[in-house]
């Protein structure tokens, strides 16, 4: 029960830390929202979120991915990199622990999508941008460099989700915290920046924003290599674990690709009937649903889900179940990568 108790107050102390950096994103946000929007005009923040949005319908598998990575990485966390009953996690012959093995694989994993989304980016991308996308004339260019450095920011990102993991893996949501407000506050002097510039404001937003995405990619590699021994060594490739992972992924591509559709897929519909004014309306819309959403949602998750999620890989799953809210004389069933462990109730 002590051990309960403490997971309990990591937990609050974690989901307050995360509701103090999301008010303060908030805020921030909204208001480098309304200065990107004064200084594009309504046009080009809508060809902005426009030829982004076709990067974005590519990620309809990679989304699914990326939480199976993130759930890979907990689990094994919770067991130490131990090997399992009939060698499930046995590590790699020859090679470091079983948790170094999933992050790497993990990082090989996104770097092939990253590949996929070069070549679908670079072949399907443009071919629509050219041929079915309302692009005000004279502004061509622009796009396309929008086209180029939204793939370049989604590839980044694709990059940064295992080392997200594992910070939130490791219940380190100050330092998830601290990079997140450190992000925040660059995208402020990007607003900053394009709206005191004489330049092509579009052209210079696109770059500015892949730079933070890469300033932000790297303050994740340095921190998890400082604080944590899995993200360090050389790469190993467990193909068993990549068809784990990606089999893992399951029906949530479903989830994730209806999710998708229906904002980007319907986005593209907008530009193709309507314009590039209408998508910068509703990209607002969208921008403001989402900071709402995230408040609500995902920030009270986190903290619950890994620590759940430790204490099950560790075979404790009262434990789990106790934080992850379950209740006398009900069931909670609890993702993890093994289905016998799923069941977590009922609570005594």
């Amino acid at each position: 029960m002590p051990e309960i108790s403490e997971n309990s107050r990591r937990i609050a102390r974690n989901t307050i830390l995360l509701y103090f950096r999301m008010l303060l994103l908030m805020v921030i946000g909204l208001f480098t929202s309304r200065v990107v929007i004064n200084s594009l005009g309504m046009d080009d923040y809508g060809i902005y979120g426009a030829v982004g949005g076709v990067v974005m319908l590519f990620t309809v598998v990679t989304n699914s991915v990326s939480q199976s990575i993130s759930r890979y990485i907990t689990w094994h966390l919770g067991r130490g990199g131990r090997p399992g009953a009939g060698g499930r996690e046995a590590a790699v012959p020859g090679g470091p622990d079983q948790l170094h093995s999933v992050f790497s694989t993990a990082v090989i994993m996104q770097l092939l999508f990253c590949v996929l989304l070069l070549v679908l980016t670079e072949t399907l991308g443009l071919w629509w941008m050219h041929n079915r996308m309302q692009i005000p004339a004279g502004r061509e260019d622009a796009a396309f460099w929008v086209l180029q450095c939204s793939m370049g920011v989604l590839m980044v990102s694709l990059l940064s989700v295992p080392f997200n993991a594992t910070i939130i893996s490791h219940e380190r949501m100050d330092v998830f915290a601290w990079i997140s407000l450190g992000e925040a506050s660059l995208k402020l002097g990007v607003a900053v920046l394009i709206f005191l510039s004489p330049s092509d404001k579009l052209k210079l937003y696109a770059v500015l924003m892949l730079s933070v995405a890469v300033l932000v990619r790297l303050a994740y590699g340095i921190v998890c290599r400082r604080l944590f021994a899995e993200t360090r060594g050389r790469i190993v490739f467990d193909s068993r674990l990549l068809k784990e992972m990606t089999s893992f992924a399951g029906w949530n591509v479903l989830g994730s690709g209806a999710y998708i559709v229906n904002t980007q897929g319907i986005n593209q519909m907008v530009n193709v009937f309507f314009g590039v004014a209408v998508n910068g309306a509703r990209s607002i819309a969208l921008q403001i649903e989402n900071i709402i959403k995230q408040f609500i949602s995902s920030q009270v998750q986190r903290p619950h889900i890994a620590g759940a999620r430790n204490s099950a890989a560790a075979g404790d799953p009262r434990a789990a179940a106790s934080l992850a809210g379950a209740y006398p004389g009900k069931r909670r069933h609890f993702h993890t990568p093994y289905p016998r462990v799923r069941a977590l109730g009922p609570a005594a």
